[in-house]
């Protein structure tokens, strides 16, 4: 069966080198086709070379390098359609191994140790993507919950003051027509007395409570 782009079956022949995993898993960085070649075995650096001598080669050693080759081509249009960047230097050897395996490409276990070991430790980005997306969507939902609290509690707040400023408009006017309570006046005797009637209906309240009371609602008058 002919190797496919997925499954490899690749044998690394000279003038091609096996990469050295522990040394690119240190870099900071692997450009496109040096992720390429690492994901099928090869030092990046041999790759051009093996690549003139296959064009220069017949026989035995051009069918020892051209399986090698024709997975590479295949490999480095797919990686450049997805990626359309040849120099990018932002993606990291934990990128690398990542893409690989979502996209269930090669990726040899002993370049998986390596950036393990010399790079930390490979990050799932697609699980640690879920992760903040439930995350931000928690975080949203909590804000609309304060938002929310905050408009019931404004609401209650106005119902409680106007439903007071209606007490205060009810206890103004009954001290004005049925006690001769007057607000521009120092001294009146309609606090006593409101006093005095609630008590004869077992409702104690001070007069200076009901004076409080008189004056904030005389403020209403002009109102």
């Amino acid at each position: 069966m002919e190797d496919s782009i997925s499954n490899p079956n690749i044998e690394i022949v000279q003038p091609l080198y096996a990469a050295d995993f522990a040394y690119y898993a240190r870099a900071r960085y692997w450009l496109n086709g040096e992720a390429v070649c690492l994901s099928l075995g090869a030092d990046p650096r041999s790759v051009e070379k093996a690549k003139r001598e296959l064009e220069n080669s017949l026989g035995a050693k051009q069918r020892q390098l051209a399986p090698f080759f024709r997975m590479h081509s295949q490999f480095s249009e797919l990686v450049a359609r997805y990626f359309n960047d040849r120099f990018a230097s932002d993606r990291s050897p934990r990128f690398w191994i990542d893409w690989l395996r979502e996209m269930k490409l090669p990726c040899p276990s002993e370049l998986v140790e390596a950036v393990e070991t010399y790079g930390g430790p490979v990050v799932d980005w697609k699980q640690r993507a879920e992760q903040a997306e439930a995350e931000l969507e928690t975080s949203l939902q909590r804000v609309a919950d304060l938002e929310k609290a905050i408009v019931d509690t404004s609401l209650n707040q106005t119902g409680t003051t106007r439903q007071r400023e209606t007490l205060l408009r009810v206890l103004i006017g009954i001290a004005l027509e049925q006690y001769g309570y007057d607000p521009k006046k120092a001294r009146n005797s309609a606090p006593k007395q409101i006093s005095d009637d609630l008590a004869l209906h077992g409702l104690s309240v001070s007069d200076d409570t009901i004076r409080k009371y008189l004056n904030e609602a005389s403020e209403l008058l002009s109102s």
